[in-house]
């Protein structure tokens, strides 16, 4: 009796094939859950593949070039990779239907790179950051891509009819025949993977019961938004600012170093503004919910928010308040429980010891957190975030969609004023 070929599994780039179109589809679906947590507002901190800023995944997973009509490109990427590892699967090196299998890989590795390509242009020139997680899907694309062509090679590297047989005649240096395994259980395990992908967005918003909202609220708020009055509120130039000071758009927000939610706030503000910066002006002023220097709160919810304001003006005069903000909004509960003494550790590279002492110390310090409480308090804030574009307060939950809907009504409106 012949005995089936064990070529399959004795293939390195075999199991390359399989392996980077896992890789790629776990990394996928991390993109995906990211995309989703970040466009929805969900999401309190950055991604670990947001780097800096020019290497910000979280940037270019929620900005417009994102989806395709709505979809967002993550999911298509899972369902490509995952359709990838199954043709590959199910007709092993061997196999009868080995070679047509792989060239229907190989088109889709080419029609993946090809759309790769067109991606890393926008990203480097339209959005002038980049995801690393993004580019090594693309490196999985180009693995299987690779994978199929030394499959095909018999071991001839100059052999320049490989192409043509990849893509086109498919033969291969393989012999024997080997059963297909379970290719109808392989698709109907296709289609259920490809409705997991499709519910992964709603999974992702139902963990998160604060951010629940009906679509029909916030579609009545934004239909709303035009008949709002419009100003522009006494930011001043001296205070945390980016942006083009001359926009039309005015985004100011009242925030606190130690709540929570101000926490989730600043990084849906800043993934969502960043990209939009040529068209709007984006102020930064303090609220912190704590009578020690607030006085238009009555209690102390905060303890040490009143502290980390007045060092983050400190840090404003050196030109470091960005990086205090990044941060003090990454203090722990347990960081803030032991209080401004712990300060020099946590802030070391932004203020010195004796800095940090003199500023909590200091009546400039003082001031200036007391001006933006006094706006504040003009507004009739009575919590954090707090935030206002063109002298409209947002009303519903932060997510980067509504913000960048609502700064691009602002600034059609602006044009025609």
């Amino acid at each position: 009796m012949a005995t089936a070929p064990k070529l399959a599994f004795r293939s390195p780039w075999y199991l390359t094939q399989l392996g980077s179109a896992l890789l790629g589809t776990a990394i996928s679906l991390y993109l995906l859950v990211q995309h989703t947590r970040v466009t929805n507002g969900i999401q309190a901190g950055s991604s670990f593949c947001s780097l800096g800023a020019h290497a910000d995944c979280d940037v270019v997973n929620s900005s417009a070039y994102s989806t395709v009509l709505g979809i967002p490109l993550a999911g298509i990427g899972a369902c490509y990779f995952f359709l990838l590892f199954i043709l590959a699967l199910v007709s092993p090196p061997g196999d009868r239907a080995f070679s047509r299998a792989q060239r229907w890989m190989a088109w889709l590795n080419l029609a993946a790179l090809a759309v790769d390509s067109a991606l890393a242009v926008i990203q480097a020139g339209v959005l002038m950051n980049f995801c690393i997680l993004c580019f090594s899907t693309y490196v999985m694309s180009a693995l299987s891509l690779l994978g199929n062509l030394r499959l095909h090679a018999g071991g001839a590297a100059d052999d320049r009819s490989v192409w043509r047989r990849v893509l086109f005649r498919g033969k291969t240096h393989s012999e024997g025949h080997v059963r297909n395994p379970g290719l109808s259980l392989s698709i109907v395990g296709y289609a259920a993977f490809v409705t997991m992908v499709a519910l992964v967005p709603r999974f992702v918003k139902s963990g998160a019961d604060q951010y629940q909202h009906a679509d029909n609220a916030v579609e009545q708020f934004i239909a709303g938004w035009g008949k709002l009055p419009s100003r522009r509120l006494p930011i001043g130039g001296g205070g945390p600012q980016f942006g083009n000071p001359l926009a039309r758009v005015q985004v100011v927000a009242f925030s606190d170093f130690e709540c929570p939610f101000c926490k989730r706030a600043a990084f849906t503000l800043q993934t969502a503004l960043s990209p939009m910066k040529d068209k709007l002006v984006f102020a930064f002023k303090h609220f912190p919910l704590d009578s020690t220097c607030n006085p238009h709160v009555p209690y102390q919810l905060h303890p040490q928010a009143c502290n980390l304001a007045r060092l983050s003006a400190c840090a404003h005069r050196k030109g470091k308040f960005w990086e205090f903000h990044d941060r003090a909004f990454s203090l722990t509960e347990s960081d803030l429980r032991n209080g401004a003494a712990a300060f020099p550790e946590h802030f070391r590279e932004l203020l010195s010891a004796a800095e940090i002492r003199d500023c909590l110390a200091s009546e400039v310090s003082k001031r200036a957190i007391l001006e933006d409480t006094n706006m504040g308090n003009s507004l009739g804030i009575r919590g954090t975030p707090s935030v206002y574009i063109n002298g409209k307060p947002v009303t519903v939950p932060l997510t980067v969609e509504t913000l960048r809907k609502l700064v691009e009504m602002e600034a059609k409106a602006g044009e025609t004023r």
